[in-house]
């Protein structure tokens, strides 16, 4: 009686098991056409078979992920109209989702040089603007993917049919005895090590081509360990950076780049472009005369160095002169200035009192 409610309970796990080695054979297949696909930064690494077989590694991660709560249900559920149902559309969920995000990878890699991370979570927020910028630069491929998902969601329907077949009555025991069993094989899964921290991303670092590291692993995996690895940031606060001004920030980052000179001149030139509009503007000198100090200033390479074109007459445009003069007088960066251009009605109006206020002083 035991042994054959134990044997009714095993037949029970048949419609997960067979979802889950179509998943994985899904998977070791993408991970070789993405070795193929970026051979000639793989080959240098020499890690071809290192990637392969951490990577069923990584696949029998996630499918302990997705998967156990199905082989742990299965038991219970299989033979049972209510409980096949919901067992299935389970299964039918989890194919849809692993083909979709493992099959967009070669385009996510070839945007952002990286599997599936947590930009794919923001992105969702824009679905049109995404939809449409995907349809543009990858149609084909879209079409697809999308098409091989559904096929492959249709082909796991059928697979999971044997859960209906199983017959509900006489395995309580056996179920209840293959529960420990099931909980051990899936901790063992995700866990996937007997150190003190289970494996995550930095497991199969064996190169410094982070991307070429990524392909030990698939992308649903990433997908997930990123959205967890936001989330545990923004409770514990590690994802919060302490304050710096801008002004510093500039400093530390064009000299480690070494770039110091170049930006400070372009700062410098800056300065002078908006001075030099707020000085025309005034009418105190002519855009050519100003043209002429550009040239002065800058040399011949007026046009590289953004001067050339900054007072020409068609491009004028009024600004707030309080926020010109805070920024030119007071160091402060003079792109804000720049991009807080006012009315041009309240432009002119301010322009007329500031310059019937410079002839009283001169009275």
């Amino acid at each position: 009686m035991l042994i054959s409610s134990f044997t009714t309970a095993i037949k029970s796990l048949a419609a997960p098991a067979r979802v889950l080695g179509f998943l994985l054979l899904v998977l070791t297949l993408s991970r070789i056409v993405l070795i193929g696909w970026f051979w000639d930064r793989v080959a240098p690494t020499g890690g071809t078979g290192f990637i392969l077989l951490q990577g069923i590694r990584f696949d029998l991660v996630l499918m302990g992920m997705l998967l156990g709560p199905a082989l742990l249900a299965a038991p219970w559920l299989s033979g049972r109209k209510f409980g096949v149902s919901a067992l299935r559309f389970y299964l039918l969920a989890v194919t849809l989702y692993v083909m979709w995000v493992e099959l967009g990878t070669i385009p996510y890699i070839d945007q952002y040089d990286a599997r599936p991370n947590y930009i794919y979570v923001e992105y969702l927020k824009y679905p049109r603007e995404i939809f449409s910028m995907l349809m543009a630069s990858y149609g084909l491929l879209m079409v697809l993917i999308a098409v091989i998902t559904v096929a492959s969601g249709l082909f796991a329907w059928r697979l999971s049919r044997s859960a209906k077949q199983t017959t509900p009555g006489h395995r309580f025991f056996g179920a209840l005895f293959l529960m420990p069993i099931l909980v051990v094989m899936i901790f063992a899964m995700i866990r996937s090590t007997t150190d003190h921290h289970p494996v995550n991303p930095s497991t199969v670092a064996f190169t410094t081509d982070s991307m070429v590291n990524q392909l030990a692993l698939n992308s649903p995996y990433t997908l997930i360990y990123a959205i967890y690895e936001q989330n545990r940031d923004s409770r514990t606060g590690n994802a919060n950076y302490g304050k710096m001004n801008d002004a510093d920030v500039l400093r530390i980052v064009t000299e480690k780049a070494g770039l110091t000179d170049v930006v400070e001149q372009r700062i410098v030139n800056h300065q002078v472009v908006v001075l030099l509009g707020v000085i025309t503007r005034m009418h105190l000198v002519t855009p050519v005369e100003v043209a002429d100090v550009c040239v002065g200033f800058a040399g011949e390479d007026a046009q590289q160095a953004g001067l050339a074109s900054a007072v020409e007459a068609e491009h004028e445009q009024s600004l707030a002169l309080a926020e010109v003069e805070a920024d030119v007088f007071e160091d402060r960066w003079p792109a804000v200035a720049l991009a807080q251009p006012c009315r041009r009605d309240d432009g002119v109006a301010a322009l007329r009192r500031r310059r019937e206020s410079d002839v009283h002083r001169l009275r």
